[in-house]
């Protein structure tokens, strides 16, 4: 169990991807609590993971290459993380975004994610 793991020294998070969270489309607030819901749940009851540590939200692609501030990482993702944040918070769970520099900052910065994980694409944003 991941709990022992922690026991023992070893800090072990999770990741939630479902679908294709690769365009904007997918990113909604509807989906945002589902997935949050189904993440701290899968967290909790099938890996014991630990309350306190993160489950970080995927954002697999490259959003807004032109314009940080405009409205993909700004609008739907960030719609997104705030209803994905809400729903693990329950749970006692830390959120992380894992994704491009770009996205990782934006939504830190915004207080959506507590923590980013660079993705390692060469062609993302830093």
């Amino acid at each position: 169990m991941v709990a022992e793991l922690h026991t023992a020294g070893l800090k072990v998070w999770s990741v939630y991807e479902k679908g294709y969270p690769t365009s904007d489309a997918y990113f909604t607030p509807a989906r945002g609590a589902m997935d949050g819901e189904a993440a701290a749940k899968f967290a909790k009851q099938a890996l014991g993971q630990p309350e306190g540590s993160l489950i970080y939200a995927a954002v697999d692609y490259d959003p807004d290459p032109n314009d940080e501030s405009g409205p993909t990482i700004r609008g739907a993702i960030s719609k997104y993380m705030a209803a994905f944040k809400a729903a693990i918070a329950p749970s006692g769970y830390k959120t992380g975004v894992y994704g491009s520099g770009r996205t990782c900052r934006i939504l830190t910065q915004m207080g959506l994610a507590d923590a980013g994980w660079l993705c390692q694409s060469r062609s993302f944003a830093e």
